[in-house]
């Protein structure tokens, strides 16, 4: 079946009873040191943390481990600094 098959008959369904349209989302968030979160929705899980310039401990922000550097770069000089 398409997508766009899907999405017709979704529509049409919908239309014709729009309590089928009630959907519910959950989400589980647990703080995890001072500013880190370990959340879960359902089947999948992740880490949220605030950058390390804002007192983050790990680095679960940039999805790199810690010590990896921003966008799993090394850390460095920054860009346009002379060294």
């Amino acid at each position: 079946m398409s997508f766009d098959t899907i999405i017709a008959k979704t529509r049409q369904a919908i239309a014709n009873d729009p309590a089928k349209a009630h959907v519910v989302f959950t989400a589980q968030g647990t703080l995890v040191g001072v500013t880190g979160v370990d959340i879960r929705t359902g089947a999948h899980s992740f880490k949220a943390d605030e950058p390390r310039s804002m007192g983050a401990l790990s680095g679960a922000c940039s999805g790199q481990p810690a010590g990896a550097g921003r966008a799993g770069r090394r850390p460095g000089p920054a860009r346009g600094s002379r060294s």
